[in-house]
């Protein structure tokens, strides 16, 4: 799917926020654990406003496909997208998008709170993407 099929959001809001409680990476569909740093994306489209929270790895491994390919990967198919992309010539993007969907999954499994702030050191410059 190209930019030109892609359907953009009447207005957006995206920020880098904190867990307060545990949620479900829309990508991954693993865990995005109490404590940690994640991406929110919020969004209206055609009168309808959703949200959608990400493994901060899994929204760079979407948006490295965007940058490098200017196509367009709708919120939670990141995975059938890589897939697919198995199937185009785009074998240096996958490699990278599968690495980066394995440290989100990897994110999803960290269970101490120092384990949870270190990755969030890690992200800390992330904060002023916003």
């Amino acid at each position: 799917m190209s930019w030109d099929d892609c359907e953009m959001p009447e207005f957006t809001r995206q920020r880098i926020s904190i867990a307060r409680k545990l949620h479900k990476c829309c990508e991954c569909h693993k865990p995005i654990p109490v404590g940690m740093k994640y991406w929110y994306f919020v969004g209206k489209w055609e009168g309808d406003v959703s949200a959608f929270k990400q493994h901060i790895e899994c929204r760079d491994a979407c948006y490295l496909v965007q940058t490098h390919y200017h196509e367009c990967i709708p919120f939670g198919a990141l995975r059938e997208h890589i897939g697919d992309a198995g199937r185009k010539n785009y074998s240096d993007c996958t490699k990278e998008q599968r690495k980066l969907l394995a440290t989100g999954l990897r994110a999803s499994r960290l269970k101490t709170k120092e384990q949870i702030k270190e990755y969030n050191e890690r992200h800390k410059s992330r904060d002023a993407e916003c």
